[in-house]
């Protein structure tokens, strides 16, 4: 019996560390840069494969950054949504 508990437990925690399933997320991000009396926006949409929506947002983010285009401009907006990818 003491050896069935073992297999069980053993059992939970190997389901407990398989790694998450990805997910399609759409991320749309809007920067805003104020010059003079001018608001200037930006609207960036990526989708990206994630585990979490803060993954997805983090992934999003990070490619903006990295195109090197906005980095005058503040994040205003965000919006992260799953969808599935038939």
């Amino acid at each position: 019996m003491e050896e069935q508990k073992n297999v069980q437990s053993e059992e939970q925690t190997g389901r407990l560390q398989q790694p998450a399933v990805m997910r399609r997320f759409s991320v749309s991000l809007v920067f805003q840069r104020k010059v003079g009396d001018t608001l200037l926006s930006a609207l960036r949409v990526t989708h990206v494969d994630a585990r979490s929506k803060e993954e997805a947002l983090g992934q999003g983010i990070q490619h903006v950054w990295a195109e090197k285009e906005l980095t005058d401009y503040s994040l205003a907006l965000r919006v992260v949504m799953e969808f599935s990818a038939a």
